[in-house]
């Protein structure tokens, strides 16, 4: 009896041991399943994340991804969070960490850029911030850099030149000029961005009108000093004319009063030379004269002598008629109502003489 109890409580307690082995082998079966399905979760999270993050990327890693957006970034950090490997998470949070940088240089060259032309309302801080986002990125990617760093080149380039022509044209409605303007249009035109160029044209527009009235005044000013100045020209030039034409009356009368004067001069000499020749001439013509006188009147004695002999004894018997009316004429001449040289008698009040010879005065070729 007593043996039957000992093996009915040997069975059962071998059977309560199988049982609880067979308990306890489920238990860990169960306990690695979960803990194999945990496992598979963690790795799933894991590479859900990491392809959420690699997905920000372009293939080679290089660049990040043309469609990346600030979506994209956020949902790869939520998957983030369902890994619980560190290693794996520092790994996922280290290129999330490079995700971000790059994204934030990207976004500002952006801003700064559309289609490669300056943006509008860009400032100097935009671009200050961004050159310094840039520089974050060399040591992630070469390749993303130099892309971004041409880029702000590109922009600040711009920038840069926009600023220039901004200056030039503020100078030029300060002091206006033709010269300037026409720099300026140019300068203008060079300005790729339609905002900036607008708006600078539309400030050369009312400067040029400026400049262009001011041109008409000084044209204008120009055309009527010279018209005065081609008045003045004519009145100058009829004013010489007048002088010059009574210059030329003055030595007109001049050289004929010269011209009188010498004629005047050389009838003067002339009337000498002849008055010289003629009291030449007439001295030796009364010359000749009273030498003719004198043979005639000792021809006129001999034949009176001769025809007094032949007829003395006639006329002493005949009386003798008056010689007092028949005076021998002598010769003479008159002047001014003198008788001079001769004997001739004045007939009549025209100072004509019958015979004789006469000498003009002295007095009268002096004259």
């Amino acid at each position: 009896m007593v043996k039957k109890k000992i093996i009915v409580g040997a069975v059962t307690l071998t059977l309560l041991a199988g049982a609880g082995v067979g308990v306890f082998a489920y238990n860990n079966h169960v306990e690695a399943l979960e803990l194999e399905r945990i496992e598979k979760v963690k790795k799933e999270n894991y590479e859900k994340a990491e392809a959420a993050i690699l997905s920000l990327y372009n293939k080679d890693k290089t660049s990040l991804a043309e469609n990346i957006n600030a979506e994209m970034i956020a949902n790869a950090k939520k998957l983030m969070v369902k890994v619980e490997d560190k290693k794996n998470l520092d790994y996922l949070n280290a290129e999330l960490k490079n995700i971000n940088t790059m994204y934030d240089a990207q976004l500002k060259v952006q801003e700064l850029l559309n289609e490669n032309i300056l943006a509008d309302n860009v400032s100097k801080e935009q671009l200050s911030e961004a050159e310094k986002l840039i520089e974050k990125t060399k040591s992630i990617s070469e390749t993303f850099y130099n892309d971004l760093k041409n880029n702000y080149t590109t922009a600040n380039e711009q920038y840069g030149y926009i600023v220039a022509t901004q200056t030039k044209v503020s100078n030029l409605e300060k002091n206006p000029t033709r010269d300037a303007y026409n720099e300026s249009i140019e300068a203008v035109k060079g300005i790729l961005n339609k905002s900036y160029r607008d708006n600078l044209s539309n400030k050369l527009v009312k400067i040029n009108e400026l400049l262009t009235k001011k041109e008409n005044e000084i044209k204008l000013a120009k055309e009527l000093e010279k018209k005065e100045k081609e008045i003045s020209e004519k009145v100058t030039t009829s004013e010489n004319y007048e002088k010059a034409s009574r210059n030329n009356k003055n030595e007109t009368s001049s050289s004929n009063n010269n011209s009188v004067q010498k004629k005047t001069s050389s009838n003067k000499s002339s009337n000498e030379s002849s008055n010289v020749t003629n009291k030449s001439t007439n001295k030796s013509s009364s010359s000749t004269a009273k030498s003719n006188s004198s043979s005639t009147s000792t021809s006129n004695k001999t034949s009176s002598n001769k025809t007094s002999g032949e007829n003395k004894n006639s006329s002493s018997n005949k009386p003798s008629s008056s010689s007092s009316s028949n005076k021998p004429n002598s010769g003479g001449v008159v002047v001014d109502g003198v008788k001079k040289d001769g004997g001739g008698d004045i007939k009549d009040s025209d100072r004509t003489y019958e015979t004789g010879t006469f000498t003009m005065p002295d007095e009268y070729y002096n004259n």
